[in-house]
């Protein structure tokens, strides 16, 4: 039975699934790659002030927990990594696609942290109760 649910999780990725510490070495120790961004970002986050501070701490932080959650997929598969790897890396698209519609369309920074902070909740339920529907949401979210 665990066997099967390791074999899914990542068996479409590049990397064959090892039985070693980390299913998938190479990409689990890759995805770390998007914690150092996150950190960096956050680092950034101090040379301004106000809201622009705000938006990228946050979003540095989205990149920390993303690589954190390639991490748990890619390595050690357990029960929460699939919904750790794709709610974190959504919520950091839909970051991206929220702040810049903001922009955009000049809306208030209460609607676009709301905006924001409704569509990650939906984002997460969806994950709950339909795990495969990851490719769904990261194409419409990117559209």
């Amino acid at each position: 039975m665990l066997t099967a649910f390791y074999q899914q999780m990542g068996e479409s990725d590049c990397e064959t699934i090892g039985s070693g510490f980390l299913a998938q070495p190479v990409n689990a120790v890759s995805s770390l790659v998007f914690s150092g961004i996150g950190l960096f970002v956050i680092l950034w986050a101090m040379r301004v002030t106000g809201n622009e501070r705000v938006v990228r701490i946050v979003f540095g932080a989205l990149m920390v927990l993303t690589g954190a959650g390639s991490v748990l997929f890619h390595g050690l598969q357990g029960p929460a990594a699939r919904f750790g790897h794709d709610a974190t890396f959504l919520m950091a698209i839909w970051f991206l696609a929220i702040t810049n519609v903001a922009g955009v369309y000049r809306w208030s920074q209460a609607l676009g942290w709301g905006v924001f902070v409704v569509g990650a909740l939906v984002l997460a339920g969806v994950l709950t109760v339909a795990s495969g529907a990851a490719n769904v949401l990261m194409v419409a979210t990117v559209a």
